[in-house]
């Protein structure tokens, strides 16, 4: 059987496991795009990114990086909604919409994004601003919830000892989350 080509969009090495295994095993020709301005700090951001690239080419998976560090885009898509979960959908949207974009420039017409990967993030929305951004760039949203292989990448990223971030990527998640540990929740 012919494989289809699919671009994924990828937040980190631990998320990217089993939306890749899935995705080929459903006969997609995977390609990966790294485009992350929302994590924070930049070191944080090379962290992941080195991980991505360690990972991805360790499991043969070609990936496209985003040159440079764009905090700022990600800054003026949330500068006006700051909380829950408005921040969270402007940054899902900033993201998946440079995916659809990214997509369509090099001529693959579908993408989908290992944010659906965690148990911890609205699905539905993400997968309504995927529709939204692909019907924008002319390219399809593919939506499947990774979340049901969560367990089995966080298992595989122990065993690749893969580095795994304890928030999601924002420096407001990245307070929220340290406001989280000094409550002992």
């Amino acid at each position: 059987m012919h494989s289809k080509r699919i671009l994924l969009h990828m937040c980190c090495a631990p998320c990217e496991i089993y939306p890749l295994k899935k995705l080929r095993s459903m006969n997609w020709e995977v390609e990966g795009f790294f485009y992350n301005p929302n994590i924070y700090p930049h070191t944080e951001y090379a962290l992941r990114k080195k991980y991505v690239m360690d990972y991805s080419n360790r499991v043969n998976c070609d990936i496209y990086f985003c040159e440079g560090y764009h905090d700022e885009e990600f800054n003026n898509a949330i500068k006006n909604n700051l909380d829950k979960p408005e921040r969270c959908m402007n940054c899902w949207y900033l993201r998946l919409n440079k995916a659809a974009e990214h997509a369509k420039m090099i001529k693959v017409d579908t993408f989908s994004t290992t944010l659906l990967v965690s148990p911890y993030q609205d699905k539905q929305a993400i997968k309504l601003l995927g529709e939204k951004a692909a019907a924008e760039h002319g390219v399809n949203f593919f939506y499947y919830d990774f979340s049901v292989g969560y367990q089995e990448a966080v298992k595989i990223s122990k065993i690749e000892q893969l580095y795994r971030q304890k928030y999601c990527g924002c420096k407001y998640s990245l307070a929220e989350s340290s406001a989280v540990k000094v409550k002992g929740i």
